[in-house]
């Protein structure tokens, strides 16, 4: 993100030393390597962001819609087109749940049941990554792979602090931060 001489603050992608603004776009979370690149921005007469699949070289951008007609933020593409992120649900105050978009069709990966999940990061496989809350025990890093959602371990049980998964490369390797303790995170890789 940038800011203007007015002080507004845009964003922008950065390539072969030139810079160049995205604007209306609110957030750029991800780009992969076609040049396409994913986050949110508001729609006209809308107040809350949509989640957006932006094609740098054509500079087309596809609204990815809600689920719930409310807000959607995306957080990673892959080289295959499809993102993930997440979208909020009115039924509980600031509950969001994750999602895994391909082709024109949004999937809701659910939340385990907990208030909330986040997808984070996809590879080209279509395996996603990222965060969920779970009754009685906390946040902890998920993956999910086949529709099926799985949590990962973390590195203390019963911490103030759970798990969160960031990443995931093509071998499957998940990339991420466990609590340890009371007070820490540490990184951690999920083999």
């Amino acid at each position: 993100m940038s800011t203007t001489a007015a002080g507004e603050p845009h964003v922008f992608v950065w390539a072969r030393g030139q810079m160049t603004d995205l604007a209306p776009l609110v957030t750029a979370n991800d780009i992969n390597e076609h040049g396409q690149i994913v986050g949110s921005y508001r729609p006209p007469g809308e107040d809350d962001p949509h989640a957006y699949l932006y094609h740098l070289r054509s500079g087309r951008r596809s609204d990815l819609g809600t689920l719930y007609g409310w807000l959607s933020e995306a957080t990673a593409a892959n080289n295959r087109g499809q993102v993930v992120g997440y979208v909020g649900v009115r039924t509980l105050p600031g509950a969001n749940s994750a999602f895994f978009w391909s082709k024109g069709h949004m999937t809701d990966l659910g939340t385990m049941g907990g208030d909330y999940s986040q997808a984070l990061g996809v590879n080209d496989r279509g395996t996603v990554v990222g965060v969920v809350d779970v009754p009685s025990v906390g946040s902890r890093g998920f993956v999910w792979r086949g529709g099926v959602m799985t949590t990962l371990g973390v590195l203390t049980e019963g911490g103030m602090f759970g798990g969160i998964a960031n990443d995931v490369n093509n071998y499957g390797v998940i990339v991420g931060s466990s609590g340890v303790g009371s007070e820490t995170y540490h990184a951690v890789l999920w083999r």
